[in-house]
């Protein structure tokens, strides 16, 4: 008798994690089809191949044209009976967005909450799921304090942003269906993403530790040929919680295999990193050797033009750059990390990592420009 093959939905699959976690997929044989959920059928098509490169398995793939904030994706009756068949579900698609903006509210929920809610409607009731992942953030906990369990949290008091409530109302949801329809979920709460030895200028150019540092980048280039160090707001002693996608993935196909259900799963590095160790990575990786200089307050009308740049751009930042006390349990995954052997990242890990990464966007930007000329 044949062995059944899997059949698999995800969103976000063309995005700076998604496209990574949907290569590590392909890689099993037991996999059938991987429908993908993409905004637009040329771009998207476009750019979820690209992000597959060259591995011979687009017969696997079936890109589906849909938008998660609207009811059922806006398929058809026929693609919602194919996705409804997937025996797991991946969602990644978010507005990442750490903007406090009240404007910006309504665009980060409707993608963030009601997307879920659109999934949880669709797969509630199909009598083929096995697991629905669902990708949260390790910061869905707030302004908590102490250590982040593996299990539902309480509404936090307060969030840093609407992406952390987002995320959390997100969960919440997911409980609710869990309890209501017997939904089989796994969520996974990844910290701070980094790409690792996956150099990805382009495509994580607007990833948070990347986009902040290419912020800076700017900020040092608009002093020209005089420079002086940069006062940002920050602590020099306030932490960050960096994993690197590598890490994630291993420990998502872990997960995937382990049989493991209706669980929650802190996915975060066992080490927190200073944020003076990114900025170090940073400043050394674009050749600022006279840095940064981190100030819980700044007075704008004294700042430099470069300063100002700075001040405004990295406004989303600042709740992170001005320190936390936050650790997480990862007692779930504490076996799988041994069997894997991963380690944990220090900050001389992160330093270094950053420094490379921004060498070679460097090194990208002189090519592109050599080429041009």
């Amino acid at each position: 008798m044949a062995e059944s093959m899997d059949k698999i939905f995800m969103t976000g699959g063309t995005g700076f994690s998604g496209s990574i976690i949907l290569k590590a997929l392909l890689q099993n044989k037991e996999i059938e089809t991987i429908w993908v959920l993409i905004r637009d059928e040329g771009a998207g098509c476009k750019q979820l191949f690209k992000s597959i490169g060259k591995m011979n398995h687009k017969k696997k793939i079936v890109p589906i044209k849909g938008d998660i904030t609207s009811p059922n994706f806006g398929l058809s009756n026929s693609e919602l009976q194919d996705i409804q068949s997937a025996d797991e579900v991946y969602h990644l698609a978010a507005n990442t967005s750490l903007s406090n903006e009240e404007g910006k509210k309504k665009h980060i929920f409707d993608t963030n909450i009601k997307g879920t809610r659109n999934l949880l409607e669709i797969f509630k009731d199909a009598r083929h799921l096995k697991k629905l992942f669902y990708f949260s953030s390790a910061y869905s906990c707030g302004k908590a304090s102490g250590t982040i369990k593996e299990a539902w949290l309480d509404k936090p008091s307060q969030f840093r942003n609407y992406y952390e409530e987002s995320k959390w109302l997100s969960e919440d949801l997911i409980r609710q269906y869990h309890h209501k329809y017997n939904l089989p979920f796994i969520i996974l709460r990844p910290s701070i993403i980094s790409c690792g030895d996956q150099f990805q200028p382009e495509n994580s150019k607007i990833h948070t530790i990347y986009h902040y540092g290419h912020i800076l980048k700017k900020a040092y280039h608009l002093q020209k040929k005089k420079h002086y160090p940069i006062a940002l707001v920050g602590k020099p002693h306030s932490t960050l919680n960096i994993m690197p996608i590598e890490d994630i993935t291993k420990l998502l196909l872990e997960i995937r295999g382990s049989g493991k259900i209706n669980m929650i799963f802190n996915l975060t590095n066992e080490i927190n990193c200073t944020l003076q160790s990114v900025l170090g990575g940073i400043q050394e990786g674009i050749g600022f050797m006279e840095g940064y200089i981190l100030k819980e307050g700044l007075d704008f009308s004294s700042l430099s033009d470069s300063e100002r740049f700075a001040f405004l751009n990295t406004r989303p930042f600042w709740e992170y750059a001005l320190g936390s006390n936050l650790r997480w349990a990862v007692e779930n995954t504490k076996e799988m990390r041994m069997k894997l052997g991963l380690n944990a990242k220090d900050n001389k890990w992160v330093k270094e990592h950053l420094k490379r990464y921004f060498i070679n966007v460097v090194i990208n930007e002189k090519q592109k420009s050599a080429v041009q000329i």
